[in-house]
């Protein structure tokens, strides 16, 4: 494993969960390879927080699926700006894009990864999931 991982989950609301996501990349600006398993539901949102020893601008976050390796981030990971939080909402678009959906988790096993961060930086990523189809 490169880098280290902590998940917590809290349930904010009725239906919801939070899962976070703290991760903090080792010499190479990297974290890989440890796995969480996360409920069945639809991503209401993610929430991006570059920690205090701030990441590399521009560094990228993809949460695989360990079954299907599919990033459930649906690329809004990609980029990040090292100096400020964001919002993003993943979402699954049908091949014309002309319609698109919230990303649904089936539950089970996935693995965040980071890179391009730099070397001893860290964050957190804040996945709210419901339980719910919306």
């Amino acid at each position: 494993m490169a880098g280290t991982l902590t998940v917590t989950q809290t349930i904010p609301a009725q239906d919801v969960t939070q899962h976070s996501f703290a991760w903090t990349c080792d010499a190479s600006g990297v974290v890989s390879g440890t796995s969480a398993t996360l409920p069945p539901g639809t991503i209401i949102i993610v929430v991006v927080d570059p920690g205090s020893a701030a990441p590399t601008n521009l560094y990228d976050a993809v949460l695989l699926c360990d079954d299907h390796g599919v990033d459930v981030l649906a690329g809004e990971g990609a980029n990040l700006l090292t100096a400020t939080s964001a919002h993003k909402i993943p979402l699954i678009a049908n091949s014309a894009a002309t319609a698109a959906v919230r990303q649904w988790l089936h539950g089970g096993g996935y693995t965040l990864g980071i890179t391009n961060a730099g070397v001893s930086t860290s964050g957190v990523i804040d996945l709210y999931i419901s339980r719910r189809p919306l």
